[in-house]
């Protein structure tokens, strides 16, 4: 089993080659171990000014200092972890992808409100949907756990998340094609919690084809088929920007 250490450094590599992921990430990683700086504690400890400072040795070349790029995105790194940090402890960095980075940084606000939702609001625990839908206050609430589809270039962390939040409240039927209720009273609570879900799409659904979408089911606010609908358009979206998109029985969403 791998020492806390080598787990420690592992991560810190992860962040710089997975997440960072940046041209000539050799000259950075060169100046980080200069200045022994080969743990995410290490570098979430590095002021901005030291940051500002880092050089690496290349051959005769003592002392070159990092490209400004680089700087200020080993910068932004450092916020990016601090980010995840405050929103939890318990985050694991090992799942965190370079579309999770690169949303941070064009968004940063929305990213945070939306990583918040799966680790501050109550796990487990069923919602009421006919309540959350029949009260603005908490409907508002809930509306602001979910990211906005306003590119579809970030269609594959938007449905990520939008599943996540679904299966916490265990809402995961509706984003399961598959899933036919059985009982009339399984009926009647599909029927709920499909309406909460049309209008949480009709709220997060800005891009073009999304808001056409979901307006065409305006009249039986069926929020399976507007989910489903948005899965395999964007399988074969070239705007997308998704490449192996995992379709699933449950339209791409790990909601087992």
């Amino acid at each position: 089993m791998a020492s806390s250490e080598q787990q420690q450094r592992a991560v810190f590599e992860h962040m710089l080659c997975d997440v960072l992921d940046l041209e000539g990430l050799n000259f950075l990683e060169c100046a980080l171990l200069v200045e022994g700086i080969t743990k995410v504690t290490d570098l979430v400890a590095l002021p901005d000014d030291d940051i500002g400072e880092l050089k690496y040795i290349d051959g005769p070349r003592n002392g070159m200092r990092l490209i400004l790029g680089h700087r200020n995105h080993l910068k932004k790194l450092k916020q990016f972890i601090l980010c995840i940090q405050r929103i939890s402890e318990e985050v694991d960095l090992m799942n965190t992808t370079r579309d999770d980075f690169q949303l941070y940084l064009v968004q940063p606000e929305k990213f945070e409100s939306s990583y918040a939702s799966m680790f501050k609001i109550n796990n487990g625990t069923p919602i009421n949907a006919a309540q959350v839908l029949s009260d603005k206050t908490k409907f508002d609430s809930f509306c602001a756990l979910f990211p906005v589809l306003e590119d579809e270039q970030q269609w594959d962390y938007f449905s990520q998340s939008f599943c996540d939040i679904v299966k916490v409240h265990s809402l995961q039927e509706v984003v399961d094609a598959n899933y036919v209720p059985q009982t009339k009273e399984q009926q009647v609570l599909f029927e709920d919690k499909q309406a909460l879900l049309w209008f949480v799409l009709v709220a997060t659904l800005k891009t073009e084809f999304g808001s056409t979408c979901v307006m065409k089911s305006d009249h039986c606010h069926d929020a399976q088929a507007v989910f489903k609908e948005m899965v395999e358009h964007m399988a074969t979206s070239t705007s997308s920007g998704s490449v192996d998109h995992p379709l699933h029985d449950t339209m791409g969403c790990d909601v087992e």
